[in-house]
């Protein structure tokens, strides 16, 4: 039977996660001269609230509040922070984020002055896997941070720094949100300067070393990582971890003789004495607190498993350790906030009569090959519901609309080229809420998707249907239509319904109130500020 290895008490860790990344954030913003106190604490918490659930987003919002700043300082340097952090962000949001993390833990460990526990904790806290890579990648984010700041050291790090300062913080913006400091800061960016301070610092193998010395601590850390430890096993682990520590002390220090940093044997003592205490208390709480215990994945038969639950008490410490787990993947991997897309052919049920179950079922076919690119294309996930209907999920509501803008015309282009007894028309109707996704990131259940049928079901073939959540955040000019607020089936509060005038001349659909349920007739003239 297969098993897997978890941490116990995952709901605090998950608030430890967020309370680090939100504090790491507060931390930052604190000695950047640029937002008002109220802006970084609303910053703060909303980074602490998003990285609960959605670390990634977390991260990413992260990384454009500390863009910003940068930006107003040197616009190259904010503008390259923030594609930098945006791709490293995504690529290391895999796996909880644990690469980010792992990331994060190696930068937070510099400022007070515990560096060397940063790469052990990456590699002991978040595997072979993910953890030199984060302390690789946070060791070389720290030296161009430190080379760009003109400073020659940030915490146990040569930086190499031989220019000026290409980023300096002076006094903030009158107003920083007006973003009139843009301009100016657009109108003084010397891209050439960046690129002198990153190519001046040097030695350039003093820096490459640093960052291999980080990823080989890391991968060495990774080793001492073990599941269902006994007290003994726990106190070696812990050992090890403090030896680690100690033995990163030695290549680090010649590192900096050979560079002639001029950092005294007194500053190497420090740093090592402040990281075992960071390692000791960090490794003491991973193995007592929060240690890692290896459960079953494959659910053996009901009978047996039944037997086997009323034999053994421990399984069912076992059961419920799979159910937090699976309650926390559920929670942070799939589910989410998006914009849904439902479709369906209209008149379905009468072409199938008329022209068969193998006809229909080629026209259904066709006109998923048509409309499933589109949906990818605008970067939605969709797939079919089984039936004559397609479901999709996309990350903000103008790209579900424009897909269903040329789905629309698409369709209408197919019409031309079939021959049925029916005009092939699909109604696609659009809701914004939140929605469980499946691992391939297409919507499975949830409020949102609920909506989406209903706000579907009052759409004529050929129609765009959207709920007002998704027309208030749409960006694009594109032509709505109010049909005001509408009592749904199975939804607790009246919805406000738009329409998307798609093509030109377009006349809104009429609809008329029937009891609980809503029934469409023909167009009704367009007037007022709606049309």
């Amino acid at each position: 039977m297969a098993s897997r290895t978890i941490r116990t008490n995952p709901a605090a860790l998950r608030w430890i996660r967020a309370a680090f990344v939100a504090s790491a954030l507060a931390a930052a913003l604190h000695t950047l001269p640029f937002y008002p106190d109220w802006i970084a604490a609303v910053l703060a918490i909303a980074v602490f609230a998003l990285a609960l659930w959605t670390p990634a987003v977390a991260l990413l919002i992260a990384v454009a509040a500390l863009a910003i700043p940068v930006a107003a300082a040197d616009f190259v340097a904010g503008a390259a922070l923030c594609v930098i952090g945006f791709a490293l962000a995504q690529a290391l949001a895999s796996r909880e984020a644990a690469g980010s993390m792992a990331l994060l833990v190696t930068l937070a460990s510099l400022p007070f002055g515990a560096g060397f526990a940063g790469p052990v904790l990456a590699g002991y806290l978040f595997g072979l896997k993910d953890g030199p890579l984060g302390a690789g990648l946070g060791a070389a984010t720290a030296i161009v941070g430190g080379a760009l700041l003109g400073v020659s050291r940030v915490g146990a790090l040569l930086t190499g720094a031989a220019t000026d300062p290409v980023i300096s913080f002076g006094s903030p913006p009158k107003d920083p949100l007006a973003f009139t400091w843009l301009s100016e800061s657009i109108a003084h960016a010397e891209p050439a300067r960046m690129l002198h301070a990153l190519t001046s610092a040097g030695p350039t193998w003093v820096l490459v070393a640093q960052v291999v010395v980080w990823a080989i601590a890391a991968a060495a850390a990774s080793w001492l990582r073990g599941a269902d430890r006994n007290g003994s096993e726990k106190l070696r682990a812990l050992a090890g971890l403090l030896l680690l520590t100690l033995a990163l002390a030695g290549p680090v220090g010649a590192v900096w003789r050979a560079a002639d940093a001029g950092v005294s044997f007194a500053d190497l003592a420090r740093t090592t004495g402040a990281s075992l205490v960071v390692v000791a208390v960090a490794g003491a709480a991973s193995e007592w607190l929060f240690p890692r215990v290896t459960v079953k994945t494959e659910a053996a038969a009901p009978e047996r498993a039944a037997s086997s639950l009323r034999a053994k008490e421990a399984d069912v410490d076992e059961l419920l350790r799979l159910i937090a787990t699976a309650e926390e993947e559920l929670a942070s991997r799939h589910t989410r906030i998006a914009a849904v897309m439902l479709t369906d052919l209209k008149a379905f049920s009468r072409m199938t009569e008329r022209l068969g179950s193998v006809e229909c079922a080629k026209i259904v076919q066709r006109h998923r090959d048509v409309l499933l690119p589109i949906i990818e294309r605008h970067g939605g996930k969709g797939k079919p519901t089984g039936g004559d209907g397609l479901v999709a999920a996309f990350d903000s509501a103008d790209s579900a609309v424009r897909a269903a803008i040329e789905m629309q015309e698409a369709i209408e282009r197919l019409g031309g080229e079939i021959s049925v007894p029916e005009a092939l028309a699909v109604r696609i109707g659009i809701a914004l809420g939140e929605v469980v996704v499946d691992a391939g990131g297409r919507p499975f259940l949830g409020a949102a998707l609920n909506l989406a049928a209903r706000v579907m079901g009052l759409a004529d073939g050929g129609r765009i249907f959207v709920s007002g959540d998704v027309a208030h955040a749409l960006q694009s000019d594109e032509l709505l239509h109010s049909h005001g607020e509408r009592d749904l089936k199975n939804i607790a509060r009246p919805v406000e319904v738009f329409e998307v005038l798609w093509k030109p001349g377009m006349e809104p659909q009429a609809i008329e109130s029937h009891g609980e349920e809503e029934r469409t007739s023909g167009p009704e003239p367009v007037s007022g500020p709606d049309a």
